[in-house]
């Protein structure tokens, strides 16, 4: 995104800007206008990626899979039960195309509960029709369970 002019955030010079996602040592990460000098060595040293939780782009040094904002202990939780899920599911040739997005919008739908009782904190990812029948792991085809729920399920099929 260009700004059509203004000063630049880290060299001060008034100029043509370009919008920029910086990371700083502190964990934080703030959108600053920056001229295209600064941003080539920017880039130089960083390089850029898409959150996979919320999206964003973001600078960084080295390959992360999440934002700073969104690099919380939750978020890795669920990211890494997406990411097995979907080996699992296209180790044996399933479709496997579930994103973490897409899992927080089924979260969030059940308001973090089991979608079999709804009484209880989810605790794993279930899928409707199991992987041992063909189930894969879509965005159609999973929901949040706590243990009993989901452990208990496999008797119906």
């Amino acid at each position: 995104m260009i700004k059509k002019s203004g000063e630049c955030y880290l060299c001060g010079i008034d100029t043509k800007l370009h919008q920029q996602v910086m990371q700083f040592r502190t964990g934080h990460s703030k959108k600053k206008w920056i001229c295209a000098e600064c941003t080539v060595e920017v880039l130089r040293h960083n390089f850029t990626f898409v959150c996979e939780s919320c999206g964003d782009n973001f600078v960084a040094s080295k390959k992360r899979e999440l934002c700073y904002f969104c690099n919380t202990g939750l978020n890795k939780r669920e990211l890494w039960r997406v990411k097995a899920q979907n080996m699992r599911t296209s180790a044996l040739g399933l479709q496997s195309d579930l994103t973490l997005m897409e899992w927080w919008e089924i979260i969030l739908k059940y308001k973090l509960m089991c979608a079999y009782c709804g009484d209880e904190e989810f605790e794993e990812m279930d899928h409707i029709w199991p992987v041992s029948k063909g189930g894969g792991t879509t965005k159609t085809n999973v929901v949040p369970a706590c243990h009993n729920c989901n452990s208990s399920k496999w008797t119906t099929f």
